[in-house]
């Protein structure tokens, strides 16, 4: 599989040959619709001139005049460029319109020595996608994110594939193939009644202990999963046990000196029993993760004190905002970029052994979260660790390793668990991070963000064009991952997933609600576990405050296509639903752990609207239940982000030099006595007399509490109830499925078993 995946890459740039083949000449603006460049061209020579000038940098094709021949699918051109000159990718939107749900990203790969090469891109994907490529049609080119490259450029063309690049397409459409017939079968996997079962997995000091039942005739054998082990792909598992009896206990060693040439931890297996037959292992149960854990440390759950919160807490000039603001959680960032090396970089790296292999880390990184973790414990404020994966963000070896072969750019990556090098090397990272931030020694970090918003996976944590089963798969395992070795030194903490404010709609990658809808069947299929909710309900234009006034797309509908700080009710009713309970009795973790309004100018007007949104996020944070926290981000204007977001002004700005914006005088206020003050003015701009006003029904039931007084439990085709009072049973969706009492029969699945305001949930076989 990986030789696949290596071919697959080798398309984007490569240096080759081309032969005689029909071509659209592509000419370039020089002035109108580019932005952030210089551009000069020489008619003489047929060579224009580009440098980038701000982060933003892009140039746009004049429009097509003719229409693209079926065959013309190799978008290149001929570039020069010197040594530091080079962009790392280049974005081509294929327009018109021109967004970013109709474009795709490249690693640039120039090559810098002063001499002419090609760069090329296989479009053919994008063409058939977006029905590109009519007269008029054009392209428009992202070069990179900074400032400072210059390279010359002739010869832009889109033509025909050369021999070598036919079969370079033959291949990814194979690949294409295999990514969705692999969807589809974990589509079937996640919904496949078995009848055999794995039933528990005890992780000891030294040991895994796997109990479970077969049902029926064949050659049963528990199979170890590994993370890199596609699990419905796989025709032969490598390691096994044979089951001589229908029900069986098996223990097995739990530390492997070498497994595919690296030590390995069996705590980050899952397992499953096969028939194994002469051509292949066919399943017959779902692969089962650790259901018990053995504690290596048990830290006390850490109380909130209050739901107010910062983002992007880092070491600055502005340290005493927490307690001014009196904020009691925050999110602080974790680049693993050059964190860990497989050999002493220099004076300032120390080792550390992880399952008997020796890393090295950053004494200087981990010093900066040490003290910044000290900060926060003295305040007893509870801290999330944001987990972010460079794309190849210089030239480590270490991130290369850690990042997904598939990854083709964007600002992070899914990480590597497609071999036992990158899971070796990503376990080794968290490992060192979980034991030594879950004490009180060094600080101690609550909980963890895995990633950052995935359903815009193309920016924040890019496999490539994937399709959602296979995507939410790879995320899956690295969220198992990373709870299987946090929970061993932290039986409190939760590992939260990321999602941006695109919730049933989506921008034309994935949406909140079909993940959250795919969790819930891992939960059902391969067990349970403490994952919440990193929610990021910013506005629905990002540049816009008055979010308030946004409509027909921020509703108060299970399938509104946003659900920002107007609507928060929609996942505050989604997280308070008992079909998504943890083990289906306790609500999972959700906050709202990057969010804010922007400021567009620092006229009175706008930080009059942002001050004014900061009001009404708080004041519906206070009030739903089903949200634990709120993380405001920005905490300063950051000019890379392009907005000003924060709660104080820009640090270079020579008239106000970092202080404090209106919304963070509102932000101080929030939860205090002097909250109804400060906030009364506020009113007016928002259009309300009262902040009730704010707050709407979502139609969707929820509970408060899970009153452990109704017993139920899941039998073969039955659900069976203690006592004689009648019941509801819903879909893990939400939806009615019987009404009843004693026992009730419904096909296999996963249930939510409701009486008032008690529930429980049950699985049928």
């Amino acid at each position: 599989m990986k030789k696949c995946i290596f071919l697959f890459m080798m398309l984007v740039c490569v240096v080759l040959g081309t032969g005689k083949a029909n071509a659209y000449d592509i000419t370039f603006n020089k002035q109108i619709g580019n932005h952030g460049i210089t551009i000069s061209y020489d008619a003489s020579t047929g060579i224009y001139t580009v440098a980038t000038v701000d982060d933003d940098p892009y140039i746009t094709t004049q429009k097509f005049k003719r229409a693209l021949e079926d065959t013309e699918c190799m978008f290149s051109f001929e570039y020069k460029c010197e040594i530091g000159k080079a962009p790392w990718t280049l974005q081509l939107f294929f327009a018109n319109p021109i967004q970013e749900a109709r474009s795709a990203k490249f690693d640039a790969g120039f090559v810098c020595d002063g001499e002419w090469h090609e760069f090329k891109a296989n479009i053919k994907p994008y063409k058939e996608k977006f029905k590109w490529g009519l007269q008029t049609n054009l392209l428009r080119i992202d070069i990179g994110e900074v400032a400072g490259c210059e390279f010359q450029m002739r010869n832009a063309k889109i033509r025909e594939m050369n021999e070598e690049e036919l079969e370079a397409e033959r291949k990814r459409q194979e690949w294409e193939k295999y990514k969705n017939d692999m969807s589809a079968h974990l589509n079937k996997y996640l919904g496949n009644p078995y009848s055999s079962k794995v039933e528990t997995v005890t992780v000891a000091d030294s040991s895994v202990t796997i109990t479970g039942k077969c049902v029926g005739e064949g050659k049963f054998q528990l199979v170890d999963v590994a993370p890199y082990d596609e699990i419905t792909e796989t025709k032969r598992f490598a390691e096994r046990v044979a089951l001589a009896d229908k029900e069986f206990t098996v223990t097995v060693p739990r530390y492997m000196a070498k497994r595919d040439g690296y030590p390995y931890d069996r705590a980050l297996s899952k397992w499953a029993i096969v028939d194994s037959t002469e051509e292949a292992d066919v399943l017959q149960s779902t692969a089962i993760y650790a259901t018990d854990m053995a504690a290596k440390s048990s830290p006390e759950a850490q109380p909130l004190l209050t739901k107010k919160g910062l983002g992007n807490y880092h070491s600055n000039a502005y340290g005493a905002d927490l307690d001014s603001l009196q904020v009691k959680s925050v999110t602080i960032n974790v680049v693993l970029n050059n964190l860990i090396s497989t050999y002493k970089v220099n004076k300032n790296w120390a080792a550390k052994t992880f399952n008997g292999k020796k890393y090295y880390y950053s004494k200087k990184a981990l010093q900066n979260y040490d003290a910044l973790l000290k900060n926060c414990a003295e305040r007893k404020i509870v801290t999330s660790a944001i987990l972010l994966v460079p794309y190849y963000a210089s030239d480590s070896t270490m991130v290369k390793t850690i990042t997904h072969p598939e990854s083709t750019g964007g600002n992070y990556a899914m990480p590597n668990l497609t071999d036992a090098k990158g899971v070796n090397t990503f376990a080794a990272m968290l490992s060192l991070l979980a034991e030594r931030y879950s004490g009180e020694t060094y600080g101690r970090f609550n909980h963890w963000i895995i990633l950052n918003e995935v359903d815009a996976g193309t920016t924040w944590a890019n496999m490539g064009d994937q399709p959602l089963p296979r995507y939410i798969d790879a995320y899956q395992k690295t969220m198992r991952m990373c709870y299987n070795i946090l929970r061993q030194y932290d039986q409190n903490a939760s590992v939260l997933a990321s999602f941006t404010h695109t919730w049933a709609g989506s921008a034309g990658e994935y949406t909140t609600l079909n993940f959250l809808n795919q969790f819930m069947r891992y939960d059902y299929a391969e067990g349970d576990y403490r994952w919440g909710l990193a929610y990021h309900p910013y506005p629905q234009d990002l540049s816009r405050p008055r979010f308030w006034e946004d409509d027909k797309e921020s509703t108060y509908m299970m399938n509104s296509p946003y659900c920002t700080f107007k609507n928060l009710e929609v996942v505050d009713a989604w997280v308070r639903n008992p079909a998504h309970y943890y083990m289906g009795n306790t609500k999972r973790v959700l906050f709202l752990s990057e969010n804010g309004t922007n400021s567009p100018s620092y006229s009175e007007k706008d930080l009059t609207d942002q001050a004014a949104g900061a009001c009404w996020a708080w004041k519906k944070v206070s009030k739903l239940e089903g949200i634990d926290g709120i993380q405001w981000h920005n905490w300063i204007d950051n000019k890379v982000e392009g907005f000003r977001l924060g709660l104080r002004y820009y640090p270079d700005d020579e008239t106000y030099k970092g202080a404090p914006k209106p919304v963070w005088y509102v932000w101080q206020a929030a939860g205090t006595e002097k909250e109804d003050s400060v906030f009364e003015k506020y009113k007016s701009v928002i259009g309300i007399s009262s902040w009730d006003e704010i707050f709407h029904e979502t139609g969707v039931a929820v509970v408060k509490t899970a009153e452990p007084t109704l017993k139920a439990w899941g039998a073969q085709g039955t659900i069976l109830v203690a006592d004689e009072k009648p019941v509801e049973v819903y879909s893990m969706m939400g939806a009615l499925v019987a009404r009843g009492t004693n026992a009730i029969n419904v096909p296999a699945g996963l249930y939510v078993v409701k009486r008032g305001s008690s529930s429980v949930k049950v699985v049928v076989r």
